[in-house]
């Protein structure tokens, strides 16, 4: 069987064994990342559409990258194929882990589904101050309602992270 970023998540996800993290790597990466990436609007995801051979901080920017283009050269297509809500989610993730490691120092320990849900409610007690109406409404909604699609994303950015 071949392992991918996603069934890694998911066995990460259900472990009850504490999560080595690197959280200096996590921090750099998203500290460098949300200066790129601006927040959006969308609240679904799915990481299958992710690039299998994903398994690096630097292959997440260039997938982000390039489905940004992808974005930028045809938004009615990525809107259709999905690409824009992944890229959507990828965005939001990256700054509910900012907001909730880099500007609020909240120490990220235990397992890994206890982490992720840290950082879902601290984004969803700390909404960003200057998102639009829209922006706004989305945060709520990904972050204060169903939480599934945007904590599989948060695991899988933190999982990269791995000690």
């Amino acid at each position: 069987m071949t392992i991918t970023l996603a069934t890694t998540v998911q066995s990460s996800l259900a472990s009850t064994g504490e999560f080595n993290l690197n959280a200096q790597a996590l921090s750099d990466f998203i500290s460098a990342s949300v200066a790129e990436f601006s927040l959006g609007t969308d609240s679904y995801v799915d990481l299958r559409r992710i690039d299998a051979e994903l398994a690096t901080f630097d292959d997440l920017l260039m997938y982000m990258r390039k489905i940004s283009k992808e974005i930028a050269d045809d938004q009615d297509a990525a809107k259709e194929n999905g690409t824009l809500r992944t890229y959507k989610q990828l965005v939001l993730a990256m700054h509910a882990i900012h907001g909730a490691t880099v500007v609020r120092n909240t120490i990220l320990a235990g397992t890994l589904s206890t982490m992720v849900d840290g950082i879902v409610a601290d984004a969803n007690g700390h909404e960003p101050g200057d998102l639009s109406s829209g922006a706004s409404i989305m945060w709520r909604a990904v972050f204060g309602r169903n939480t599934g699609r945007i904590k599989r994303v948060i695991a899988m950015m933190i999982t990269l992270a791995r000690n």
